[in-house]
C-alpha cells in the first residue's frame, strides 16, 4: 500500500487505501475496501492521532 502525508494547520493529514481479504477460503475473496483519512497532531515530542475516520468504497462487497 501507499501511505500520503500532508502538512496540515493543526499538525499532519494522511491517507491509505486498504483491502480486508478472507484468505481463509481459496481463493482469497475481497470482503471490504476503502480509504482511511487521519489527522495526526503533535504532543511534547510524539506525533499522536486526533481522529482516524475510514470510508468504505460504494462498491466494496460488504458495504450494503
Amino acid at each position: 500500500g501507499e501511505l500520503l502525508i500532508e502538512s496540515h494547520l493543526e499538525g499532519a493529514k494522511s491517507a491509505c487505501y486498504i483491502i480486508a481479504m478472507n484468505i481463509s477460503i481459496i481463493p482469497a475473496t475481497i470482503i471490504r475496501c476503502g480509504t482511511y483519512y487521519d489527522f495526526l497532531t503533535k504532543i511534547h515530542e510524539s506525533w499522536k492521532f486526533k481522529s482516524k475516520i475510514l470510508i468504505l468504497d460504494q462498491f466494496s462487497p460488504s458495504a450494503e
